[in-house]
């Protein structure tokens, strides 16, 4: 997985994806993050998927759905 460097990319590539997903930084805390959403189904629905990296290094991975 993505969180823990284990994609079969190279770990530089993989770096750089997780800079893209960084949406915030809170007191040591980092949350990675993508959205999507499913505009051809009805109702529509929205998403957020991710993880929380913790200043201990724990990762939290997190899932979120909205019907729109």
């Amino acid at each position: 997985d993505l969180a823990h460097n284990r994609l079969p990319f190279k770990l530089e590539t993989q770096e750089e994806v997780k800079k893209m997903l960084l949406i915030k930084e809170v007191n040591g805390s980092k949350i990675y993050a993508k959205s999507g959403w499913g505009m051809d189904v009805t109702p529509q629905v929205g998403w957020l998927t991710g993880w929380v990296e913790q200043a201990n290094g724990k990762k939290i991975p997190f899932f979120a759905q909205h019907e729109i």
